[in-house]
């Protein structure tokens, strides 16, 4: 049993008729680009571009794979992110826009299964929370409870409608094997306060860690992260997980309740657990900077990856920086225009909108990943400079960079309305094949999938 659980975000309680989800935008804090304070000058300062960025596009290495997913199932709407097995013949996409992991084979595009989100994981989390202050009488009600509820007062529930209202979202997986997968998600949950005539019910959320069986076709083990204190610990924050050499969770860790109240002092940013959540160490504080800028945690999205020196590297999606976060060193990424650096809208962060910052940022990475030959991939774009909201402009780039930061090659592919094959909504790497996978979306063929072989 767990000690008990910090909810991620603050909690507000209305009655079940006007119930609303109250989640947190699922883009938090993010990381200055002085995220340890052990980096040396060297490590902080502008590095030339090494090589030049040409005309080496993605679409012109050689095609090892083209072909069409198959939604006979239900359809894909947004893809958040891809992991492939270790022998490369799956691969599982994070679908936020439908609460749903794809399971689809690489060769064909057949989908093998979805991973849906069901109020059945809410009853599950019920199971191993305890709350640590007990004078606020909350409870997780499972569906059970309404159920039963609804019987003893002669209500009828909507289960249909409540349980839109719990779903789960799944935001990144690992393979552990090439037949099981564990993952992140985000579970929300059914609260109740009070008693009596003046209970209380709203909707919170919850970071969840689950673990799911290709053979039997089902999740094995569904659990919330371990934390200290319901009411105000801290809480794993959701984003892409790692495995390091000891088969240990390495997640995104942040102090929401210190945040809130800007005490940036001694806040740990990267959290290791086991696979059923429960919590093994924290590492790594956020410098004095972080709390100069006043930087809030809806800006927040890390990515993380083991290398094969089993170090530990950690990329913020705004940040054109790598982080050794295993030596607390940082290399600067190289070939970015000089009007993608997002560092002027990070000093001016406290006097913008911390809601709508983003949009204006011209460098978003969308993925860090290892390769076999101990050297790192970046994958991401920048925007169009003087149009940094249309989507057709972006510029999506692939670089290869050793871990101590020498760039060994780059491509890029601009996001062309006109493409035949449909707009670019993501690019991904895979370690397994050493290739580079695109996906396009068009209205008239749906989603198509080219593999390229990598080479610089």
């Amino acid at each position: 049993m767990l000690n008990g659980m910090s909810i991620s975000l603050s909690i507000s309680f209305i009655t079940l008729i006007a119930m609303k989800t109250l989640d947190l935008k699922w883009v938090w804090p993010f990381f200055c680009a002085l995220l340890f304070p052990t980096c040396s000058a060297t490590d902080n300062q502008a590095v030339k571009n090494e090589i030049p960025i040409g005309n080496n596009r993605i679409d012109s290495l050689n095609t090892i794979n083209d072909f069409f997913i198959q939604e006979d199932q239900q359809p894909l709407t947004k893809v958040s992110h891809v992991a492939f097995s270790p022998d490369g013949k799956m691969m599982s996409i994070c679908d936020i826009g439908s609460y749903s992991c794809f399971l689809v084979s690489t060769s064909t595009g057949k989908t093998y299964d979805i991973i849906k989100s069901h109020y059945s994981m809410m009853d599950s989390v019920a199971l191993y929370i305890k709350f640590a202050d007990s004078s606020t009488s909350d409870r997780i009600v499972t569906m059970q409870d309404l159920i039963a509820s609804g019987k003893k007062n002669k209500q009828q529930i909507n289960i249909q409608q409540i349980s839109s209202q719990l779903s789960t979202e799944f935001f990144s997986t690992i393979f552990l094997s090439n037949d099981q997968i564990i993952g992140n998600s985000l579970t929300r949950v059914l609260l109740e306060r009070g008693q009596g005539d003046n209970v209380q019910r709203g909707v919170a959320s919850l970071p969840t860690l689950f673990c799911y069986s290709l053979a039997d076709k089902k999740i094995k083990n569904f659990h919330p992260y371990e934390n200290e204190n319901y009411n105000n610990g801290p809480s794993p924050i959701l984003g892409n997980i790692a495995l390091n050499y000891l088969d240990i969770i390495v997640s995104p860790y942040i102090d929401f309740f210190n945040m809130s109240k800007r005490q940036y002092d001694n806040i740990k940013a990267i959290g290791f657990f086991d696979f059923n959540g429960k919590k093994i160490s924290t590492t790594l504080s956020l410098p004095k900077e972080y709390g100069e800028y006043q930087l809030d945690y809806n800006m927040y999205h890390l990515y993380l990856c083991e290398g094969e020196n089993n170090h530990i590297y950690a990329m913020n999606s705004k940040i054109p920086r790598v982080f050794d976060a295993t030596n607390n060193h940082s290399f600067e990424m190289k070939n970015m225009p000089e009007y993608a650096n997002n560092k002027a809208y990070l000093i001016n962060a406290s006097s913008l909108k911390q809601d709508s910052i983003s949009q204006y940022f011209g460098f978003i990475s969308t993925g860090l990943y290892s390769k076999k030959s101990q050297s790192l991939m970046v994958v991401g774009y920048w925007k169009d400079e003087f149009d940094r909201f249309d989507v057709n402009k972006y510029t999506w780039f692939v670089q290869e960079y050793s871990v101590d930061g020498k760039l060994i090659g780059m491509r890029t592919l601009l996001n062309k309305s006109d493409s035949d094959k449909g707009k670019i909504q993501w690019i991904t790497y895979s370690k397994s094949n050493n290739a580079v996978y695109v996906f396009y979306l068009s209205k008239k063929n749906g989603w198509r999938v080219v593999a390229y072989q990598w080479r610089p």
